[in-house]
């Protein structure tokens, strides 16, 4: 049995389609920006250099203010969040840790942001607290997280200047599987997403196959290939069909531990 333990294991269809439009474009722009910089012999990289000196002091200011309006996550503050983040970093050979804040704001998602170079997961309260007592669940969102940082904040990240809306919808798919990864549990991670689609009570009433088919026509006709350029969250039905799949692919590489599920396969 092989663990998976690479991030580009989890890479999403969706987004191995995509790469290459986006690693042309981006070649383009840096290619744009050293002609820029040789006819003006070097002088365009001044100002440059000054914004992003401007915006360090600045993403350290915003960072140390994010962390004064919640709490950090550490060994005697919140440890099972603690022990869970630490599960997800082992999994992925991530030797140091972002650091994990929870703050309490009427959000409905948590999200990974990078403060100079302080990477931070943050954990709204309203989402957490009915993860907090499921193990699996909590770490599918700290895992969804991790797949954030260590992707669009991690070596070589600096070379995507531009994103477009579906490469970022399918990034959202790729973090969904390393999340799973991490949760090891096909149900708690779909749990989760119903959870985002409809809050903690709801979303045992949610039916898979309904979800599934409405994020289908949502995507469909000309009017969903417009959609498709402006969403950078898909569907929670498209979401929930991509963990399918994966969880189909875990079966047949045999992932150790992993639990699939019925509904799902």
């Amino acid at each position: 049995m092989t663990e998976v333990s690479r991030i580009q294991q989890c890479i999403s269809k969706a987004e191995k389609k995509a790469r290459g439009t986006i690693y042309l474009m981006n070649g383009l722009i840096w290619l744009a920006l050293a002609v820029i910089s040789v006819l003006t012999m070097g002088a365009f990289l001044v100002p440059i250099a000054i914004a992003w000196l401007a915006r360090q002091i600045w993403a350290e200011f915003h960072a140390r203010s994010l962390i004064a309006t919640g709490l950090t996550v550490d060994e005697e503050q919140f440890p099972e969040i603690h022990a869970a983040m630490t599960e997800v970093c082992e999994r992925f050979g991530v030797d140091h840790h972002p650091q994990v804040v929870i703050v309490n704001h009427p959000m409905d998602n948590a999200f990974a942001v990078k403060f100079a170079n302080r990477k931070m997961i943050v954990l709204l309260s309203d989402i957490l607290e009915p993860l907090i007592e499921n193990p699996a669940e909590l770490k599918f969102i700290l895992g969804h997280e991790m797949g954030h940082v260590l992707l669009d904040f991690g070596p070589g990240s600096w070379f995507f200047l531009y994103k477009s809306a579906p490469f970022k919808a399918a990034r959202e798919l790729t973090c969904d599987n390393v999340g799973m990864i991490c949760s090891k549990s096909a149900k708690a991670s779909v749990n989760v997403l119903k959870q985002l689609a409809v809050g903690n009570k709801l979303r045992d009433r949610i039916s898979v196959k309904s979800t599934i088919l409405e994020s289908r026509h949502i995507y469909s006709g000309i009017t969903g290939w417009f959609i498709k350029q402006y969403l950078t969250y898909p569907p929670i039905g498209r979401r929930i069909e991509n963990l399918k799949e994966f969880s189909e692919s875990m079966a047949q590489t045999k992932e150790p531990n992993f639990e699939t599920a019925p509904q799902l396969v």
